[in-house]
């Protein structure tokens, strides 16, 4: 069991452990106990599901709340924003907190990865891209 994230209202959570390649992979781990790394495309997927009931400028900007506060260490208080947000997203609760979750760690694992040059910045690259094809 690695270092958990956040932990999610189906019993599922979130943790950090090493994987293959690197130090600070993220896992997803099922109410059964199931653990797989998630993929980009499946949370940009949601986030961009998200954006098209909800409107892009605001899942824009709840990602710029997150991007501006993510660091190279795991906050707590970034985690309760993410959970303040999604309860604003009625049916899309609890994807957008595992799915934006994801993201910030994600954006920690990369800011943690040997000899980066881009970190965080490659997922805000990705949003982007996932804003841009809902406008």
């Amino acid at each position: 069991m690695g270092t958990i994230i956040a932990e999610f209202s189906d019993g599922s959570r979130l943790e950090f452990d090493k994987g293959r390649f690197d130090a600070y992979c993220v896992f997803l781990v099922s109410s059964e106990g199931h653990r797989r790394a998630p993929l980009d495309t499946d949370y940009f997927q949601t986030l961009s599901d998200c954006a098209g009931t909800y409107s892009v400028d605001r899942i824009w900007r709840y990602f710029e709340v997150v991007y501006k506060a993510t660091t190279n260490e795991l906050d707590q208080f970034v985690i309760r924003v993410i959970l303040w947000q999604s309860m604003m997203l009625g049916e899309f609760q609890l994807e957008y907190q595992k799915a934006m979750t994801m993201v910030y760690a994600g954006m920690i694992a990369e800011n943690k990865k040997a000899y980066t040059k881009l970190g965080k910045r490659i997922k805000k690259t990705w949003i982007t891209h996932v804003a841009e094809g809902r406008r």
